[in-house]
């Protein structure tokens, strides 16, 4: 399902911290918006094109056929610069009516989040930490469970959902770990953050119960 020019949307944003070895760290953007009850997503994850060869011999993902796909966008260079991700986050903001972009504040670049807040005005908040990300978490699952998801079947987003392990600390706050050191969940990362972009922005926030099944 395509979201409409002009619909409402609130947009996750994970970035690649460099890859280093056999890690393959993704840029990944998820924009969701709410279409006839249902949560519409729609993504895009960028590699670096450097090295790209060696990096999926190395990772054990098939980067190449889900570039041939349209599954991932390369980026010329070394790494996804600062200023190609203001570029896709503001393409986002020109295109829909961005509610709220959900980013990380200790991945997100202080100047680029500065110049987009407040220069250009895209409304812009952290969304990463252990509450935010929590109360992600449990609305996301119970979305899920009630079948109020529609994605397109990325096949980065379903490897990086394998990835992906459910922690719960002391005190009940859920947050996704990745299963192993070499494994990447950034897929995973920008969709929760626009899940919580948009339960901290709705009059009425959607029920973590209102499913058939209590998630926790």
């Amino acid at each position: 399902v395509e979201i409409p020019d002009g619909a409402k949307v609130f947009m996750g944003v994970d970035l690649s911290r460099g890859g280093q070895g056999d890690r393959c760290d993704f840029t990944s953007f998820t924009v969701m918006s709410i279409l006839n009850g249902k949560y519409c997503i729609q993504q895009k994850h960028m590699l670096p094109d450097a090295n790209i060869k060696k990096l999926e011999a190395r990772s054990h993902m098939p980067l190449s056929q889900w570039i041939d796909k349209g599954q991932i966008e390369l980026f010329q260079g070394e790494t996804v610069e600062g200023e190609e991700v203001a570029r896709q986050i503001y393409s986002v903001f020109e295109q829909f009516d961005l509610v709220e972009c959900g980013i990380d504040a200790w991945t997100f670049p202080e100047e680029i989040r500065a110049t987009l807040l407040e220069e250009l005005k895209v409304p812009m908040q952290y969304r990463a930490d252990a509450r935010s990300m929590s109360q992600a978490v449990a609305w996301s699952i119970d979305a899920i469970q009630s079948k109020r998801i529609l994605h397109p079947g990325c096949e980065v987003m379903r490897a990086h959902l394998k990835n992906v392990e459910l922690r719960q600390s002391p005190s009940g706050a859920l947050r996704p770990c990745k299963n192993a050191s070499k494994s990447t969940i950034d897929g995973v990362i920008s969709f929760l953050l626009s899940c919580s972009a948009l339960v901290n922005n709705q009059t009425e926030r959607p029920s973590m119960y209102s499913a058939d099944d209590i998630v926790i």
